[in-house]
């Protein structure tokens, strides 16, 4: 019989739980139009550029990733220091003075980025690096506002802002396709002028953040400061992360030639694709389970490991509708189809790593285990890389050992999270790489009509016996976004 207080307690995670789906309803809608027009762009830049053009837009894409470092975890301590909060509930005072230092912080970087990046490099890389010196103060005071939107629950605004900057530089683009003329660089001002355009309407619509009573110089350094030194280890385990699967892209840059940092790019962006609807539901998850009793974080754990095993399977029959879209619409790009099954073995890692594994490091408040791991990961890449790629120079080899290294970090990871909260499935762990496995050999040895008809076997198979839980899944699904 249940206590009155522990009703109220299950009506209150009832209403939290729901409140966080129909976070996840706007987020899905805005990742879905976000999909669309990533999709678009993934096609019709390929299209319109040069193999070398698209080349170093792609060195301009990969680089930018990184300017986040230079806020120095000051993003990632907002997240984990507020993410209970409501954004009426902000200490406003201490988070005005905090952010201007954070601001001024970000400027100085930019102006010495650029700087250095005018001097050090010429010709297209200087373009390139110029621009991604710009986005370090773009891209810093949009993921802050970004972040401040998402962890109170404001999923509407926050949804809005992610599909603008995308809308904008979509349309830049299509306006690049009627010019006589089409180089990397006048992508780049496009992504640049989206960004600015997103910072101007986030900073106007956040004013409350920025501008307004605040708190003198010293306590305000000293909030800024407190908040860097919580973020900066889950900043170095989200970096490392990214390392992870970017290292591949940087050593095709520093030893390949542009052609095949354009190949092996554009790989990976066609796969980062399916990580669009997992980063929809990351949105919303972490403060949602901030808000929910820590007795339950085992059975969130299984729950939400069920939904992405299903989600990934599902994903990659995608692999077999990208090797048509490049075979009937991009051949210069066929030979990136050597490894792009590898690739979509890593991304599905990548994805089940980022919404289960690193959402619960953050929960558990385990950032150095994260970083440990992270670290690890790259390390163990390095080692296998040696063998794979610097024997042979075959990018290929780049593909294997980033797949194998993930891999490792995806289990090892769930082996220790699931240990922590008692609630570890070896036997779900043993479906997913032998499933994963299959793929990954199927794709590789046998021919493309083959494979197909191996996968869906295998699909068939998981479906079946696991029947009762991926229907009740997907009628939880229809039924919570219906209603």
């Amino acid at each position: 019989m249940l206590t009155y207080g522990e009703v109220d307690r299950l009506q209150e995670d009832k209403k939290i739980i729901n409140t966080a789906v129909k976070g996840v309803g706007f987020t899905f809608a805005a990742q879905f139009i976000s999909l669309v027009l990533s999709l678009s762009r993934s096609i019709i830049l390929p299209k319109v550029l040069s193999v070398s053009d698209y080349g170093y837009w792609q060195i301009y894409v990969l680089y930018s990733t990184y300017v986040g470092l230079f806020a120095l975890g000051f993003n990632d301590g907002i997240y984990l220091i507020y993410g209970k909060y409501q954004y009426n509930e902000l200490p406003f005072k201490k988070l005005r003075m905090a952010n201007r230092f954070y601001f001024v912080m970000l400027t100085i970087f930019t102006l010495l980025g650029t700087i250095l990046s005018f001097v050090l490099c010429n010709g297209e890389r200087r373009i390139a690096f110029m621009a991604v010196c710009i986005d370090i103060l773009l891209m810093g005071i949009n993921s802050l506002l970004l972040y401040i939107l998402q962890i109170t629950n404001q999923i509407k605004a926050y949804s809005f802002y992610v599909v603008l900057d995308k809308i904008i530089l979509l349309c830049g683009i299509f306006a690049i396709c009627f010019m006589p003329e089409r180089y990397f660089y006048y992508v780049i001002f496009a992504d640049v002028f989206s960004k600015l355009v997103v910072s101007i309407a986030l900073i106007k619509c956040n004013m409350i953040l920025i501008f307004g009573k605040s708190t003198n110089l010293s306590n305000g350094f000293i909030e800024f400061k407190k908040v860097v030194s919580v973020g900066l280890n889950l900043m170095i385990a989200n970096l490392m992360g990214m390392i992870v699967t970017g290292i591949g892209r940087i050593m095709v840059d520093i030893w390949g030639d542009i052609t095949e940092y354009a190949f092996y790019s554009f790989g990976i962006t066609i796969t980062n694709l399916i990580l669009v609807f997992i980063t929809a539901v990351s949105l919303v998850l972490y403060p949602t389970l901030k808000r929910l009793p820590k007795c339950n974080y085992g059975q969130y754990f299984n729950t939400l490991n069920d939904c992405v095993r299903f989600f990934n399977f599902t994903s990659l029959f995608a692999y077999f509708l990208m090797v048509l879209l490049i075979k009937f619409f991009l051949p210069k790009y066929l030979p990136i189809l050597s490894y792009l099954n590898i690739l979509f073995g890593v991304i599905v890692l990548q994805s089940k790593m980022q919404l289960v594994n690193n959402t619960f490091y953050k929960v558990l408040r385990k950032e150095k285990e994260m970083l440990k791991a992270n670290m690890s990961c790259v390390l163990m890449f390095l080692i296998i890389v040696s063998l794979t790629y610097y024997s042979t120079r075959d990018v290929k080899g780049i593909a294997v050992a980033t797949f194998i290294s993930m891999l490792y970090r995806c289990y090892a990871s769930e082996i220790f999270i699931g240990k922590r909260m008692k609630a570890l499935n070896y036997k779900n762990i043993l479906i997913e790489f032998t499933y994963i496995l299959i793929f990954i050999f199927s794709t590789e040895f046998f021919s493309f009509s083959i494979a197909i008809v191996i996968q869906t076997f295998n699909f068939s198979l998981y479906a079946v016996l696991n029947f009762k839980k991926n229907r009740d899944f997907i009628c939880s699904i229809v039924h919570k976004f219906l209603h």
